[in-house]
């Protein structure tokens, strides 16, 4: 699990961004000559920092949203 934090307003949307992510790992794929897929799953959230506001308050949204992109990805990673 990777937590990155960003408060940048131009960063890209989260759709957008695990767009961005997907679109890298179908380039490695195409010209990889590994046996295998190379794939991942992301989950976002947006909050705001606020003394109240703890960690798996953060954390819990954005797992439940990868574990929904991980059902649909492949069943079978070899090629």
């Amino acid at each position: 699990m990777y937590l990155v934090p960003d408060t940048n307003p131009d960063t890209l949307s989260e759709e957008r961004s695990a767009q961005a992510l997907s679109l890298r790992c179908e380039e490695f794929n195409t010209f990889s000559e590994k046996p295998y897929y190379v794939e991942l799953s992301c989950g976002f959230t947006e909050f705001k920092c606020d003394k109240d506001v703890s960690l798996p308050d953060i954390i819990e949204p954005a797992d439940k949203e990868l574990y929904k992109a991980k059902i649909s990805r492949r069943k079978n990673p070899f090629k």
